[in-house]
């Protein structure tokens, strides 16, 4: 699913709207960073319950991701050099050969 993430269009996966909608359950996010004093860890609620039906159920999908995007770009930017992926993060479908 592609959303906005720090001001680009990235791919950020389905599967944890899927099995949350699923599984009637809450969604909390974890963050950790390093500071100049040591660790700052960061359990953040997020949703009491993703729902979706089947015909809504791409367009809640995307509205989640796209929440949890910004989310991520936010400590993303109060701590830009703790994130990293091992692969083109802002790769197109085009240019991955998909």
């Amino acid at each position: 699913m592609r959303v906005d993430f720090l001001g680009q269009p990235a791919t950020f996966p389905q599967g944890p709207w899927l099995l949350a909608g699923l599984l009637k359950c809450p969604v909390n996010l974890f963050f950790c960073l390093k500071g100049a004093k040591g660790y700052r860890v960061i359990l953040e609620p997020f949703a009491d319950a993703i729902e979706w039906r089947r015909s809504d159920r791409a367009q809640v999908i995307e509205q989640w991701a796209t929440r949890y995007a910004e989310r991520l770009g936010h400590y993303c930017l109060e701590a830009p050099q703790q994130w990293f992926n091992f692969y083109p993060f802002w790769e197109s479908a085009d240019e991955s050969g998909s």
